[in-house]
C-alpha cells in the first residue's frame, strides 16, 4: 500500500501550481475573514483534492497497468481511502495551524475550549466525504461521477433545508428527534456521531470494493 500512497502524493505534487494557489487563497482567507471557515474550507478541498487521483488512474488504460504490479483491486480500494482520509487529515493540521497563528497575529483572543470544539468539528467532514467521493468516479468513470457527485451533494443539501424547515415549522417527528440528541450526554453524542461516520464509511468502502472488482477494463 504505501507504494500506492507515494504514487498518489507524487500525482498530486505534479498539480503544484494548483496547490500553491489553494494554499495561498487559504492564507489570504485566514487574515480577511472571521471564524473557522478556513479550517473547512481547507480540509474539504484536501479531501477533494487527493480523490482526484482516481481519474489519473483511469487516464489512459492506467488501470489495466496498475493491476500489472503486486496490488490487487481490493487494496487499491484500501488505499483510496486511506489517501484520502491522510490527505483530509493533514490539510485539517495545517488549516488549524494556519488559523491559530493568523489569530496570534492579529491579536484576536480566543476562547480555547469553544475553538477546540469547532475545529474538531470538521473532523467529521472529512470521513463523510471520503465516503462520497470515492465510489462515484469509480463506478460512473471522473466526468460522470462529478456529475453524480454533484446531484448527491444537491439532495443532501435539499434534505438539510427541509429537516430545518420542519424543525422550524414544529414538525413533531423532527422535533423529538431532536429533543432525543439533546437530552444525550456530550460523550454519548460524539459515540453515536463515531459509530454512525464508521458504518457509513464501511458501506462506502464495501460498495467501491463491489465496484472495484465487478470493474472490466
Amino acid at each position: 500500500m504505501s507504494g500506492l500512497i507515494e504514487k498518489d502524493f507524487r500525482l498530486m505534487l505534479q498539480r503544484k501550481s494548483t496547490l500553491l494557489f489553494i494554499t495561498a487563497i487559504a492564507v489570504l482567507m485566514s487574515f480577511t475573514m472571521e471564524g473557522t471557515f478556513v479550517a473547512g474550507y481547507f480540509t474539504v478541498l484536501g479531501v477533494i483534492f487527493s480523490s482526484s487521483t482516481i481519474s489519473y488512474d483511469e487516464y489512459d488504460n492506467g488501470y489495466p497497468f496498475l493491476l500489472t504490479l503486486p496490488i490487487d483491486r481490493k487494496l487499491y480500494v484500501q488505499e483510496k481511502y486511506v489517501f484520502c482520509f491522510l490527505s483530509g487529515l493533514v490539510a485539517w493540521i495545517f488549516a488549524c495551524a494556519l488559523y491559530l497563528v493568523t489569530c496570534l497575529i492579529r491579536g484576536i483572543a480566543l476562547n480555547g475550549s469553544e475553538v477546540i470544539v469547532q475545529l474538531c468539528g470538521f473532523l467529521p467532514v472529512i470521513v463523510i466525504l471520503t465516503a462520497i467521493m470515492i465510489p462515484f468516479p469509480l463506478k460512473f468513470g471522473a466526468e460522470k461521477g462529478r456529475i453524480v457527485m454533484a446531484l448527491v451533494c444537491g439532495g443532501l443539501f435539499a434534505g438539510g433545508i427541509f429537516l430545518s424547515k420542519g424543525l422550524k415549522q414544529g414538525n413533531q417527528l423532527i422535533g423529538a428527534v431532536m429533543r432525543f440528541v439533546n437530552s444525550l450526554s456530550e460523550a454519548v453524542t460524539v459515540l453515536l456521531v463515531a459509530v454512525i461516520l464508521i458504518i457509513g464509511l464501511l458501506i462506502s468502502y464495501r460498495c467501491s470494493r463491489h465496484i472495484m472488482e465487478k470493474k472490466e477494463f
